[in-house]
């Protein structure tokens, strides 16, 4: 898609990027501001309490609520999942499966500017 529509999509609370960019890196209008982040990706360890955890939702989906245990079965099925307590304290972070572990994806802010060939290319993408 082209940077404009691309751009639009952003002003609604989108999150933007192109396709060659790092994978997580991206554009997103928040709190009246453009901000660019990358993907910091780490294991996920959390302790046992998460296992009667509730709150969880798959990214991009229809927002219904999972306990850990549906939760498991989304990712088994290559979905990224967050939790709601997550989302209500800001924190823009989601849980995938890598190599057979739990990967915690944290969005953090990364200082950068999209050079005016990136702005006229047509690989841009909305992400979930």
């Amino acid at each position: 898609m082209q940077f404009e529509k691309a751009y639009k999509e952003m002003l609604k609370g989108k999150k933007i990027r192109r396709r060659e960019w790092e994978h997580y890196m991206h554009i997103w209008y928040k709190d009246g501001n453009v901000k660019t982040y990358k993907g910091d990706v780490s294991f996920f360890y959390d302790n046992t309490k998460i296992l009667i955890s509730s709150g969880w939702l798959i990214l991009g989906s229809d927002g219904q609520e999972l306990s850990f245990l549906e939760a498991l079965d989304a990712l088994k099925n290559k979905n990224k999942v967050t939790n709601k307590e997550w989302i209500e304290k800001g924190l823009d972070q989601f849980l995938f499966v890598d190599a057979n572990q739990l990967v915690l994806c944290k969005a953090i802010e990364y200082d950068f500017m999209p050079s005016y060939q990136c702005m006229m290319s047509n690989d841009w993408e909305i992400m979930n």
